[in-house]
């Protein structure tokens, strides 16, 4: 926390002692203040530091702004990192091999963004949201669906293929229910690698996750709820059989 609540110092060094290497140094600079200030990188790195110290980890994914004006890379920050699987190339857990994204849409806004059509079908006793591309009736157990409005189930998988050069390539595919709504698409612009990148809390060798801030104080906070409990039992026990008698 101490490290984290003071800004870093980040200079653009010279690749050269020449004046031209010096203010092109200086004039990138200047661009990376400007991209730090529009992606407003202080808030994401303030809700990065929270969400990693509630849940031990978060990712940053990086992706291509290329509907503004000025397309630009970007960078958000994983607000459920419950819903972020990853996978790792060795059981050094340094460089991501694949990552899914699962979260859940309702139905308007899934057909909205995706340009789909939806229509319901009963099963098991239940009428649920259908893609009208799928023509299989196997659908696993989703007990969500049962309460409330009901919402279709959405994954965000990214991962590696080899291409016919023998270069790795990046690849997208968005999974909705039992259908694929989008992709497989090739993305040049990541070079072979994935989108995400894994923050954790603290460092723990071997383990690929890292370690909430509570996490020390949970078994005290265990302790004290006990300590409560049993003086409540104890003040029970003692004054509930005369508590309402008439005196």
């Amino acid at each position: 926390a101490s490290l984290q609540s003071v800004d870093p110092i980040e200079n653009m060094i010279a690749t050269d002692t020449t004046e031209e290497a010096r203010t092109a140094a200086a004039a990138l600079e200047r661009i990376y203040v400007a991209w730090k200030a529009e992606e407003e990188f202080d808030l994401k790195f303030h809700k990065a530091s929270t969400v990693k110290g509630l849940y031990g980890r978060t990712a940053s994914r990086v992706y291509w702004d290329k509907e503004d004006k000025d397309p630009h890379p970007c960078v958000d920050v994983v607000e459920q990192p419950r819903n972020l699987y990853l996978g790792y190339k060795t059981d050094s857990y340094e460089d991501v091999e694949w990552a899914a994204y699962v979260s859940r849409w309702s139905p308007n806004a899934l057909a909205a963004e995706y340009d789909l059509e939806l229509d319901a079908r009963v099963i098991d006793e239940s009428v649920v949201p259908y893609i009208s591309s799928v023509t299989t009736d196997n659908m696993a157990a989703r007990p969500w669906l049962n309460f409330g409005p009901a919402q279709i189930e959405v994954w965000d998988y990214w991962y590696r293929r080899r291409s016919k050069r023998g270069k790795m390539e990046t690849w997208n595919a968005v999974v909705a229910g039992d259908a694929i709504i989008q992709g497989p698409n090739r993305y040049p612009e990541y070079d072979g690698e994935i989108p995400y990148v894994p923050l954790f809390n603290t460092f723990i060798p071997g383990v690929p996750n890292g370690r909430p801030e509570l996490y020390d104080m949970e078994q005290l906070i265990r302790e004290k709820f006990e300590k409560i409990t049993a003086g409540s039992q104890m003040i029970a026990n003692g004054v509930a059989g005369d508590y309402w008698q008439l005196v």
